[in-house]
């Protein structure tokens, strides 16, 4: 972490907590404590330059990008596959059509359930997005989903019908027409196969340039923005409290090996399990020096529920259901409106599975917030918390968005004011 010191010394720290930390975090830390610490606002903002500029796999993405836009007639909904590709797309600010002139639909193929009365009206133009196609496993498992989610049987394409056919873009891979029956359209920035050595290094620059955007990997988890409390300095300052707050062997740095010198920190924090729970129960905070935010991301994986909340959180918790049982009220009417070969149980099944977890994880956060609410404080009261485009990225409408923002924005802002 790059600061400038004050000139007043802070009290040192203990030689077991230095030490501890040390190994903890990707930088050195000086031998004052952390409030003795002010951010390198311009230091942070070279670095991030550098690590952006050092991506050379921006300006194909880019070009990549332009190509989407430029079809005639334009394409209607554009899918990205996860995990990769919606992250990049929200990195480097990708516009897949003219904005002043049609309006897209993005989405990841998570999505793909909750937009399927979407595809099955009209005559839907769809672009399929990855970095790379070698075996095409990914792409068919896609073209499947669409099929399900349709009345179109695209094996069935022929000629230039772009609605039975859709359109694969990539940056690399081997021009084809077919993908195991499956007719399409092909675009690439470049006609050649990655060999394993190489799909690493794209793969490895990739998790570097998404350092910057400063969000987890995964799409399945609610991403709560907030800021550093008025007492917390920088991100040192955020890792000492949590280890006094919760211990040194429940927090960790996921910093390492990523840049440093951009002030940007991710940390996990090990929530302690109840009597009778099992699965995987982590907090993650993503946090930068420079805007001294901090996103807020509970994972609640493979686990039983959290258990029922008292008082007006057990209400919250009841109204969080039923945003839910609507949701899901909508797969099952998709799924029996259709014969089962278009819209089987197995696609509406994993679409309910995804969003149980991002609910689990919701009300796992609602139980973990009063622990960190003088550590972290609350946006501008014009600000959302929860994040738009991860929400359209997984869930595919903005309204689903907006029920879950209203609903989480208001009781965020009341567990937090209550401290």
């Amino acid at each position: 972490m790059h600061v400038q010191k004050k000139s007043s010394s802070g009290p040192k720290m203990q030689g077991r907590q230095r030490q501890h930390i040390g190994r903890m975090l990707p930088y050195e830390l000086d031998s004052r404590a952390p409030e003795s610490f002010v951010v390198d606002a311009s230091h942070f903002s070279r670095e991030r330059k550098t690590c952006a500029a050092a991506f050379d796999a921006e300006q194909d993405f880019r070009n990549l990008a332009a190509k989407i836009a430029a079809v005639k007639p334009p394409f209607s909904h554009v899918v990205l596959i996860s995990h990769k590709m919606p992250r990049l797309a929200d990195a480097l600010g990708l516009q897949f059509s003219d904005i002043n002139k049609n309006k897209v639909r993005v989405v990841s193929d998570f999505a793909l359930p909750w937009i399927a009365g979407e595809l099955r009206e009209g005559e839907p133009n769809i672009a399929i997005v990855d970095d790379s196609i070698n075996v095409g496993s990914t792409i068919r498992n896609v073209l499947k989903r669409i099929e399900s989610c349709s009345t179109k049987d695209m094996k069935k394409g022929t000629g230039e019908n772009k609605s039975a056919r859709p359109h694969v873009f990539a940056l690399y891979g081997k021009k084809r027409s077919d993908q195991n029956g499956y007719p399409f359209f092909y675009t690439l920035i470049r006609d050649k196969l990655l060999e394993q050595d190489e799909y690493n290094e794209l793969a490895s620059k990739v998790a570097l340039r998404l350092h910057l955007l400063n969000k987890p990997y995964e799409l399945e988890f609610p991403l709560l923005t907030l800021s550093y409390a008025p007492g917390i300095i920088n991100a040192e300052a955020l890792f000492f409290a949590l280890q006094r707050r919760f211990g040194e062997t429940r927090v960790s740095s996921l910093s390492h090996p990523l840049p440093s010198g951009t002030g940007l920190y991710r940390f996990a924090i090990t929530a302690p399990l109840e009597e009778g729970l099992h699965g995987e129960q982590q907090i993650r905070l993503y946090a930068d020096d420079l805007s001294r935010e901090c996103r807020f991301v509970p994972m609640w994986i493979d686990g039983v529920a959290p258990g029922p909340l008292s008082g007006e959180q057990g209400t919250i918790i009841e109204a969080i259901a039923k945003i839910q049982r609507g949701m899901e009220k909508l797969l099952v009417e998709d799924s029996s409106a259709q014969q089962k070969k278009y819209c089987g149980e197995a696609l509406p099944g994993e679409a309910k599975l995804r969003l149980k977890m991002f609910v689990d994880s919701l009300a796992f956060a609602l139980r973990m917030l009063p622990d960190f609410s003088d550590l972290l404080d609350l946006p501008l009261e014009s600000e959302p918390i929860l994040s738009e485009q991860d929400m359209i990225f997984l869930f595919g409408k903005a309204e689903f968005y907006k029920a879950w923002e209203e609903l989480t924005n208001t009781v965020v802002r009341n567990i937090m004011r209550a401290k």
